[in-house]
């Protein structure tokens, strides 16, 4: 018989770091940002400013389910995220066995206490997850206005039965040149920092990296906020004791020139968090480090490098597959659902076809007058021709030579005002749960 128990305050949960991480390594998706050390450092930080909505779910007195998650903002914008969205490269829900049925009673204590929430947002679940799919399933007998999109490609670095490559990528010409300059001209040394009170003291030169790193390109670190400091103390103190942390430093004549905070668990190296010294910004000594801690996975035999979210560009030098994470996003009312996919589709479409500010007002006045139009009404614009998957990328858009017309302008103002309204109303606190079958 499945049960499960509700806790609000992280004084009340009452299983052990053990007994957690036990689920998580028995769980589909078993990372660092699952594990109760790092639920417990970003709740001990960021807590503060949302509630807690941790659901436990039990079979005959064995813990099966964890679903870490909590209620952020405010009416009419209450949303049911994972706990540590933001900063946490991978999320799910933490179960070992029979994902459908424990997610359905996850799932029906959710939708049973839809007054206290008016959407769900869960971001960062890995494509190999099953958890899509299922919570797709089970949440579409309350609703269906759920919407899945992708969040974000994931590179990586696979270096099982792939040494020979990596070795070879290693003593690429590019990188070795970079390695040469500072070996010949001083002392390299790469180290990991596996002494606490070193770590706490090395971490506060990091920051300064990291701060002067981001202002040379005119934008601001997260470390101008203490409570990002903060954060990355409480998870260097809970995860140095465990080896789960791997904080290196590339150092030179006796000077930090490169920092990168990340991560070793479950045999994978994880890039979360890099820093370098701009004053030798043209030799790149951030890449440098990053030729060490690839050389450093390989030799320890781990399976994979993870570089986590975003497809920065100086990853593809170094990877050879990427993932996807998706995000679950779940409205009450349908003029939020029916603006959550219009605007990632038509997000989606300019992207495709890298469109300027001109095609974008035709393109929203084309989807906004067709319905409007009668069968006779006449198109001053000419057809959009649609590229094939060869010519995307290797020409220039075909962009229309008008604007929006003068009447065109006006309706498009009143549809979205409209609109605005419809918004207004259907959030109305006595409005209540909108409720429709799939």
């Amino acid at each position: 018989m499945q049960y499960l128990k509700i806790y609000q305050s992280l004084d009340e949960i009452p299983l052990t770091s053990l007994e957690w991480n036990q689920l998580v390594s028995h769980s589909e998706t078993n990372t660092i940002f699952q594990t109760y050390e790092w639920f417990q450092s970003w709740w001990k930080v960021f807590g503060a400013h949302n509630q807690l909505l941790l659901i436990i779910v039990y079979e005959n007195q064995e813990l099966v389910g964890i679903a870490p998650l909590m209620i952020t903002g405010r009416y009419p914008n209450r949303v049911i995220k994972f706990v540590s969205d933001g900063k946490a490269d991978y999320c799910d829900f933490i179960i070992n066995r029979e994902k459908k049925a424990i997610l359905s009673v996850i799932t029906k204590h959710i939708f049973s206490i839809s007054h206290q929430w008016d959407s769900i947002a869960l971001t960062n679940i890995p494509e190999y997850s099953s958890t899509t799919k299922i919570f797709h399933e089970t949440c579409s007998r309350y609703s269906n206005k759920i919407f899945i999109k992708i969040n974000t490609l994931c590179p990586t670095l696979i270096i099982q039965d792939n040494q020979e490559a990596i070795i070879k990528l290693l003593n690429k010409t590019i990188l070795k040149r970079r390695f040469n300059f500072f070996s010949k001209n001083g002392d390299l040394k790469f180290v990991n920092i596996t002494d606490q009170e070193l770590a706490q003291q090395y971490l506060e030169v990091f920051y300064k990296q990291h701060i002067k790193r981001w202002g040379f390109q005119n934008k601001t670190s997260l470390f101008l906020d203490s409570n990002n400091r903060k954060f990355y103390q409480e998870l260097t103190q809970s995860l140095l004791e465990k080896q789960w942390l791997i904080f290196s430093m590339l150092e030179y004549n006796g000077k930090p020139i490169a920092f990168h905070f990340g991560f070793d668990y479950n045999s994978k190296i994880i890039w979360y968090k890099p820093s370098f010294d701009t004053d030798y910004f043209k030799h790149s000594p951030g890449k440098v480090l990053l030729r060490f801690l690839i050389h450093h996975t390989l030799i320890n035999n781990k399976s994979e490098f993870d570089f986590s979210i975003g497809d920065e560009p100086f990853k593809n030098e170094f990877t050879n597959k990427k993932r996807m994470n998706l995000q679950v996003k779940i409205h009450k009312y349908k003029i939020q659902y029916f603006f959550e996919r219009y605007y990632y589709h038509f997000w989606l479409k300019l992207k495709q076809q890298s469109c300027s500010i001109d095609y974008c007002k035709t393109r929203v006045y084309d989807i906004l007058t067709i319905p409007l139009c009668s069968s006779n009404c006449k198109r001053s614009a000419p057809p959009l021709p649609t590229p094939s998957h060869d010519q995307i990328g290797n020409q220039e858009p075909v962009v229309p030579q008008y604007s929006l017309p003068h009447k065109g302008r006006w309706l498009w103002l009143g549809v979205w005002m409209v609109t605005l309204i419809i918004l207004i109303v259907t959030r109305h606190p006595h409005s209540g749960w909108l409720e429709e079958s799939p």
